[in-house]
């Protein structure tokens, strides 16, 4: 079996960048490479064994020549059903300064999507007034900033509104490899409301296959990520429509491998994620400049929303490191640091019948209230196993309301951190140690299938470690 041998305060910045060098400090681990590699079978390096994308993938650039349509960079609107450009059709922003790009209709499949790329270099997509990148009523395609081998993030959006927007029946698609230097409302938004005459309500149209990764999000008046609706339990009213709808679902989310920093209000936001939700290996930071009470989480689970939240890293914010409203739905492995409300914060929005929140092996550190508040009376099967809490002026775990059902066990809580054993805070390296008290303390969580750390190391080694890390 091959391995990689890195330092542990590299493991985030690998799983983002892929930077792979032992510089000594920090104390050196070993992580199997048939977990992690590069598992985009477009990429050069291409590893058919790698579980997780460590963000290593390298791609061939891309010449203008090579491009089936190159937008002109004073072109704002593209309609494919003028161009009639066929699926597959790599259409390219070239290198430079453009203004912003609305496209529409363009309809892939799912063996040859539409892919928009840069060409011949960085693209600089500037929108002084409007969306840096606005997609209507198209499937299977893919925005991507691997057009240009020497800039890991090939297209760079400032907007004076939204960086990108995906909405009005888009579905299947994936954006990679962007960094949005500003936006003056949230960074990547996908979702399609409902409208009145019911075309795009839960009924008649549901999102499929929403993929998002390898990104850099900064400086944004809202959101960093908006995925999905808000209102799944409740429905919403259209403007200028009297008539209740309800939003689409999504089937298929993956939110992997984003850095987001400087967040004005909620740094991950997804919301109507029904069925095959996954966002794991993202780092928040700075988020909630805002203050907004409503809107300041690390990570916001919206309603409708199940699936896996894992292996985050949410540091510095003014609220939440995570508040879950959805049901059914696993946070594991995470890392909630210098936060300035609770650590967790679960709440029923309509859960279906029999289901709960699942949180495990978390590690939380410098709270300004609880480690979880619990106002979910109406979820059943809760557990809060394994989790390490550290100084925090409220209580490891707060019920805020009737009939809450939930099974503690294992947890550590403490207000002294030199008690936990954490092998170097100062760089936010919150591995143990071997004189740590979490060793082989936790409970046996294999009914839960958790058989990786943060660092996607193996685990158990022998019993389960309390927290995210497993020494």
């Amino acid at each position: 079996m091959k391995y990689l041998k890195i330092t542990a305060p590299l493991i985030l910045l690998l799983l983002i960048f892929g930077c792979k060098k032992d510089d000594g400090g920090g104390g050196e681990i070993i992580i199997d490479s048939a977990i992690l590699g590069c598992n985009d079978p477009e990429a050069l390096n291409y590893d058919a064994d790698a579980t997780f994308d460590d963000g290593s993938c390298e791609y061939p650039s891309v010449a203008c020549s090579e491009c089936d349509f190159i937008i002109p960079s004073d072109q704002y609107a593209i309609d494919n059903n003028n161009l009639k450009l066929p699926p597959g059709s790599v259409i390219c922003l070239g290198a430079g300064t453009r203004k912003a790009l609305f496209a529409e209709n363009f309809n892939g499949t799912a063996d040859n999507p539409f892919i928009f790329t840069n060409c011949d270099g960085l693209a600089n997509v500037t929108s002084t007034t409007t969306a840096g990148m606005r997609f209507y009523n198209s499937t299977h395609f893919k925005i991507t900033g691997t057009g240009d081998a020497g800039n890991y993030y090939g297209i760079a959006i400032t907007a004076k509104d939204f960086a990108i927007v995906v909405e009005k029946r888009s579905s299947d698609f994936e954006i990679d490899h962007i960094e949005v230097l500003s936006a003056g409302n949230t960074g990547i938004t996908a979702r399609t409301d409902p409208t009145c005459d019911g075309s795009t309500n839960r009924s008649n149209f549901t999102q499929f296959n929403t993929i998002i990764h390898n990104n850099k999000i900064t400086n944004t008046s809202n959101e960093g990520l908006y995925i999905g609706g808000s209102h799944w339990n409740s429905g919403t009213t259209p403007a200028n429509c009297g008539t209740k709808q309800f939003e689409p679902e999504l089937h298929g989310v993956r939110i992997y491998n984003n850095i987001l920093e400087n967040i004005g209000k909620d740094g991950i936001q997804v919301g109507s994620a029904i069925q095959d939700c996954q966002i794991f290996g993202n780092s928040v930071f700075n988020y909630g400049t805002r203050n907004d009470k409503s809107h300041q989480a690390g990570i916001m689970i919206n309603p409708g929303t199940t699936g896996m939240v894992y292996n985050n890293m949410v540091e510095q914010g003014s609220g939440r490191g995570a508040f879950l409203q959805g049901f059914d739905l696993s946070f594991f492995n995470n890392i909630i640091y210098n936060c300035g409300s609770d650590g967790i914060v679960t709440t029923d929005r309509a859960p279906q019948a029999g289901t709960g929140f699942y949180i495990y092996n978390n590690t939380l550190v410098n709270l300004g209230d609880n480690g979880l508040k619990m106002i979910s009376g109406e979820t059943r099967g809760n557990i809060m196993y394994n989790n390490v809490v550290v100084n925090f002026p409220g209580k490891l775990m707060l019920i805020n309301t009737n009939n809450v059902e939930i099974d503690v066990q294992n947890n550590f809580e403490t207000q002294n951190i030199d008690e936990v054993g954490f092998k170097n805070i100062g760089i936010k390296d919150f591995s143990l140690v071997e004189s740590s008290p979490l060793i082989d303390m936790g409970l046996d969580v294999s009914d839960r299938n958790l058989n990786w750390d943060f660092y996607f190391e193996e685990r158990p080694k022998d019993d389960y470690d309390i927290g995210a890390h497993e020494f």
